[in-house]
């Protein structure tokens, strides 16, 4: 599977389970892998990531999760017409329905 072999080669760029791609920051490889990993997860795609074969990944994702920006901007979804989520990241519509 390609994506196994691109999340394992990830995965080995990473220094340890507490660093990120650069040093002393949060990058914007850090943002983009998240960006990424998240909107497959929560989109119906039938792709599982298996992240569980990751350490330093799922490690960096949760870090970056945790960050007060993140949790302000989620990025779980892209979808015209999402104005907001709910707590548990479902999309709310401009309508005003949340739906999953």
């Amino acid at each position: 599977m390609e994506t196994a072999h691109i999340l394992h080669w990830l995965d080995d760029q990473l220094d340890d389970g507490n660093s990120g791609f650069l040093p002393d920051c949060v990058s914007m490889q850090d943002i983009f892998l998240l960006a990424h990993v998240r909107f497959v997860q929560a989109r119906p795609l039938g792709i599982e990531l298996r992240l569980g074969e990751y350490k330093k990944i799922e490690s960096l994702l949760s870090r970056v999760d945790e960050r007060r920006s993140v949790k302000a901007n989620p990025v779980y979804w892209w979808e015209p017409g999402v104005v907001g989520y709910e707590n548990d990241g479902t999309p709310i519509f401009d309508d005003g329905t949340a739906r999953s």
